[in-house]
C-alpha cells in the first residue's frame, strides 16, 4: 500500500497494507493533506525575526565604534603600553564599524528574502486552494446525487421529492441561461440552493432535544492523539437512536478537558437526529444542539471555563462546526479544537481562535452538500482527503451514500494515524493532543421533546408573474 501526502512524503509497506496505520480491511488508500502552517511561512517568520534582531544590534556596534574613537589620548599610560592599547582600540573600532555595516546590509537582504518567501507562500496557498477545488466532490454539484439517494432510500416520497426538486431547480437553471452564465460554478450554486430549500421545505420543524441521565461506558485510559479514537466515539454516538457522548480527558500536567461527540444523521424511528435536525445544521441553527451539549457537559461534571473539544461525523460534524462559531457556547467553555469526519462544511471561513481538523473521503458526496464554493483551508484548518481505491460496496439503498458511513472513515483514520505529515502533526499540536488521555466516557441518550406540526411535503402554490424577455 502507498500513501502519498501533499508535502511529498510517501509511506507504505507493500500490497499487504500499512502496519503502522493498519487500515484493517486491506483497502488501498491515497491521501492528501491541505492547510496547516507551511514550512515556507515558518522560515519566513524566522527570517523576519533575524532581520529585526540585526537592526536592534546594529546601533550597539555603532556606539562601540564611536566609543573606541573617543578614548582620551594616553589616559595616564606611557610609551609602548599606550600604543599597544591604542592599536587594539583602533582594531575594535574598525571591526565594529564593519559589523555595523554588514548588519545593515544583511538586514536588507533578509528583508528581501522574507518578502520573496511571503509571496511564495501566498502563491502556494492559491495553488493549494485551486487543487482543493478539483478533488472529488469539492468542486462538484453533489446535490443531484443527494436527491437521488433520498428518493431511492424513501420511495414513498419519490414523486413528491422529484416534483419539488424540479420546481426549485428549474427557475435557477433558466435564470443562468438567460444571463448567459452556464458554468460549473453557477450550477453548483443553484444545486446548493436546491438542496437547502428542499431540506427547509420537507424538514423545517425539529423538536427540542431531551437529554437523559448519563450512562457510563468506559473508564479505560484511551489515547486521544489517534484519529481512530475520535471516529470510534463517533460510532458510539451513532448507536441505537443516537446519543451525545462526553469523555473526560486529562493532560500530563493534570489539566481536565472534555470531548463532546455529537451524533450524525440517524434514520431510526423516533430518533431526534433525523433529517429535520440535519436541516437545522444546514441553516446554522444549532440552538437546540447547543442546549443539549451544555446539559450533557454539566451532567458529566464539566465546569464553566473548562477546555472542550467538539467531535462529530456527518450532521454531528456540521453542528460541531456551527458550535465552533457560536459565541454563546464559547463564553461558557474554552474551545480547544474541532474534529469532523464526512461533515458538510459549508462556505464559512476558518475560525481564528480554535483549530479544526477535517477528514474527508472525496468519493463521499455529503461533505460538499449545500456548499457553493470549495472548502477553505488555512494554518488553523487542516483537511485530510483520504481516498480508497476500492469503493465501499452496499447491497441496499443508502440515504447518504455508502462512502459516507463511519466504518469507511474509520479505515481512513487508521491510515492517517500511520502517516507522518508536518501539517497533520502541527494541527494536532495546536489542538494540544500530544499528551491527552481519555479517562472516562459517558453516553447520554437523547429523545424528542415538544411535539411539532409536520410540514407539508409540497409547499402551497404561489402566483407566478409572467417573465418578460426583452430582445
Amino acid at each position: 500500500m502507498t500513501v502519498v501526502v501533499a508535502s511529498g512524503l510517501t509511506v507504505g509497506n507493500g500490497p499487504g497494507g500499512n502496519d503502522a496505520g493498519g487500515n484493517g480491511a486491506g483497502r488501498d488508500h491515497g491521501m492528501q493533506v491541505f492547510g496547516g502552517g507551511h514550512s515556507i511561512e515558518v522560515v519566513s517568520g524566522s527570517l523576519k525575526l533575524a532581520a529585526g534582531e540585526m537592526r536592534a544590534y546594529q546601533p550597539d556596534w555603532g556606539r562601540l565604534s564611536r566609543a573606541c574613537s573617543d578614548v582620551p589620548e594616553g589616559n595616564g599610560l606611557q610609551g609602548d603600553e599606550y600604543l599597544e592599547i591604542f592599536r587594539a582600540l583602533q582594531q575594535v573600532r574598525e571591526a565594529a564599524r564593519k559589523a555595523s555595516e554588514q548588519m545593515m546590509h544583511s538586514s536588507a537582504s533578509v528583508d528581501k528574502l522574507e518578502q520573496s518567501l511571503s509571496r511564495a507562500a501566498e502563491n502556494y496557498e492559491q495553488a493549494e486552494s485551486q487543487n482543493l477545488s478539483t478533488i472529488g466532490y469539492a468542486d462538484t454539484d453533489a446535490s443531484v446525487g443527494a436527491v437521488l439517494n433520498m428518493m431511492q432510500a424513501m420511495p414513498e416520497w419519490r414523486e413528491e421529492m422529484a416534483i419539488l426538486a424540479f420546481t426549485i431547480y428549474s427557475p435557477g437553471l433558466l435564470g443562468m441561461k438567460l444571463r448567459n452564465e452556464m458554468n460549473a460554478a453557477e450550477l453548483k450554486k443553484v444545486g446548493a440552493r436546491t438542496v437547502r430549500t428542499l431540506f427547509s421545505v420537507l424538514f423545517d420543524f425539529a423538536p427540542n432535544i431531551v437529554v437523559a441521565g448519563k450512562e457510563e461506558v468506559s473508564t479505560m485510559r484511551t489515547d486521544a492523539t489517534k484519529l481512530t479514537t475520535w471516529i470510534e466515539h463517533q460510532q458510539l454516538a451513532g448507536e441505537e437512536r443516537g446519543a451525545i457522548v462526553v469523555s473526560k480527558a486529562v493532560t500530563s500536567s493534570g489539566e481536565h478537558r472534555w470531548i463532546v461527540t455529537i451524533p450524525g444523521t440517524n434514520m431510526s424511528g423516533g430518533s431526534t437526529w433525523g433529517l429535520r435536525r440535519m436541516a437545522q445544521a444546514f441553516d446554522n441553527n444549532t440552538d437546540d444542539v447547543r442546549n443539549a451539549v451544555e446539559a450533557a457537559l454539566k451532567e458529566a461534571g464539566a465546569m464553566p471555563g473548562d477546555g472542550v473539544y467538539l467531535n462529530g461525523h456527518s450532521q454531528g460534524g456540521t453542528h460541531s462546526l456551527n458550535l465552533a462559531h457560536d459565541q454563546e457556547f464559547k463564553e461558557q467553555y474554552k474551545l480547544k479544537g474541532t474534529f469532523t469526519a464526512g461533515a458538510p462544511h459549508g462556505d464559512d471561513d476558518p475560525p481564528t481562535d480554535a483549530p479544526q481538523l477535517m477528514l474527508i473521503d472525496p468519493d463521499d458526496a455529503i461533505p460538499a452538500l449545500g456548499a457553493t464554493a470549495p472548502l477553505k483551508v488555512s494554518p488553523n484548518r487542516v483537511a485530510v482527503f483520504s481516498k480508497s481505491r476500492d469503493r465501499v460496496a452496499s447491497s441496499k439503498p443508502d440515504l447518504l451514500g455508502s462512502d459516507h458511513g463511519s466504518h469507511n472513515y474509520l479505515d481512513h483514520a487508521r491510515v492517517a494515524d500511520g502517516v507522518q505529515d508536518t501539517a497533520l502533526s502541527d494541527i494536532k499540536k495546536q489542538m494540544e493532543l500530544d499528551d491527552l488521555k481519555i479517562t472516562e466516557t459517558y453516553r447520554f441518550k437523547t429523545s424528542n421533546g415538544s411535539k411539532v406540526r409536520l410540514p407539508p411535503i409540497i409547499p402551497p402554490p404561489t402566483v407566478l408573474r409572467p417573465l418578460r424577455i426583452r430582445f
